[in-house]
């Protein structure tokens, strides 16, 4: 810090009254001004470009981060209250540069430097030198110590910033079978545990569909890094269930009805809404916890019914499944499916047998023919009795 020459002290002063004696120390990234006079001043002012950066007595403590890097002059002036004497004085500002490592984790690092970040190149550790744009992006960055240094023309100034270990995964607004997540650990080799699950190679987005509703843990793990996240799933209404089956019943004249449930993890069913309506203004809504209902009440012939099944959970109701109607015919035997499989298995064991008849039935014919013809042969070569003709069709047969 220099001070030039005073100006003229005032003619009404003593010489060594004009006389006015500043210091400036740089320290712990401020500038610290201390002054003296010859005279005993009520005031001081310290001014920059018309600019008063401050009043009262000294040491003045300014932030380099207000001044701008270089050589700048300040005005300081000491006061009677009568007269008073001035000093411009210059002072050459080093460059600054400070970055506040963040305390948990951050895509980007503030920095503040005193260096004219127009036309400024930034260089974080060996990579090329980019357009400084505060805060830094810090997104491609791996866990560490990072150094960075901003330049422009002569100036220059470096300083480092640690990032710690992160994961952060984003909860999907609505039902995702996947979350995605981040994180600066290496995912080559990195492994990943849900919940208490096992460990697994980490792919992202992690895959959610066997994940029900509610809070889940996600850890990453590489060497000695680690990091944890949450995330919450939402649970959804149920899928629309499909009524697969229905038939009247034969004894009694009811209907029989069937649905499927559709469920995922996310939309798990704990109930049923059973819609039934007919020509004859019958209407009636059900709540059920099975897949299957017999319908009796209000079952007529020559009527058609008309059905609709939703399912329902915590969360909400889901939509009514497509219509499905069945007439009770007006007379006649009320057969099921089931009762003409029956009887199909019946006729086709009916065919069975009588094909086994047949079969028998031959072999019997082919047997009485061959006994007759071997009579035959037996009396004309011989002209014996017939009661030798087994013995004959024995040596026959030899």
């Amino acid at each position: 810090f220099s001070s030039p020459s005073s100006p003229p002290h005032p003619p009404s002063l003593p010489c060594r009254a004009a006389i006015l004696d500043c210091d400036g120390v740089i320290t712990s990234g401020a500038l610290l001004i201390s002054c003296q006079a010859a005279f005993l001043p009520i005031g001081y002012t310290i001014s920059q470009d018309g600019t008063i950066l401050g009043n009262g007595f000294p040491p003045y403590n300014l932030s380099i981060l207000t001044l701008e890097a270089g050589v700048q002059k300040f005005l300081i002036t000491a006061t009677t209250g009568v007269t008073g004497a001035s000093t411009l004085a210059s002072v050459s500002i080093p460059a600054y540069l400070q970055c506040h490592t963040p305390s948990d984790y951050a895509s980007s690092v503030s920095c503040s430097s005193n260096i004219p970040l127009t036309g400024a190149q930034c260089i974080i550790d060996v990579g090329p030198a980019t357009p400084c744009i505060f805060p830094m992006n810090t997104s491609t960055l791996a866990p560490g110590t990072h150094n960075i240094t901003i330049s422009n023309s002569n100036l220059s100034s470096s300083t480092s910033f640690v990032l710690k270990a992160y994961l952060q995964c984003h909860t999907p607004s609505d039902y995702a079978s996947s979350v995605s997540c981040s994180s600066n650990i290496p995912l080559t080799g990195a492994q990943c545990i849900i919940d208490v699950g096992p460990a697994t190679p980490c792919t992202f987005p992690v895959n959610t569909s066997t994940l029900v509703p509610g809070t889940h843990y996600i850890t990453i793990s590489y060497g000695n890094l680690s990091s944890s996240a949450s995330f919450i799933l939402e649970g959804l209404p149920p899928l629309v269930p499909e009524i697969d089956q229905l038939y009247v019943l034969e004894k009694d004249i009811a209907i029989s009805i069937h649905w499927t449930a559709n469920t995922t993890f996310l939309r798990p069913i704990s109930s049923y809404t059973l819609q039934v309506s007919s020509t004859t203004a019958f209407n009636q809504t059900l709540t059920l916890t099975n897949t299957s209902y017999i319908l009796r009440m209000g079952v007529a012939r020559g009527h058609t019914y008309v059905f609709q099944v939703r399912a329902m959970n915590a969360y909400g109701s889901g939509n009514y499944s497509d219509s499905r109607s069945l007439t009770v015919p007006n007379s006649g035997l009320l057969v099921p499916w089931w009762a003409w499989l029956i009887v199909a298995l019946l006729l086709l064991l009916a065919l069975l047998l009588c094909c086994v008849f047949c079969c028998c039935l031959f072999c019997c014919f082919k047997k009485a023919k061959q006994q007759t013809y071997i009579v035959k042969e037996y009396k004309a070569d011989t002209g014996k009795n017939f009661e030798a003709a087994e013995e004959y069709q024995t040596t026959i047969s030899i």
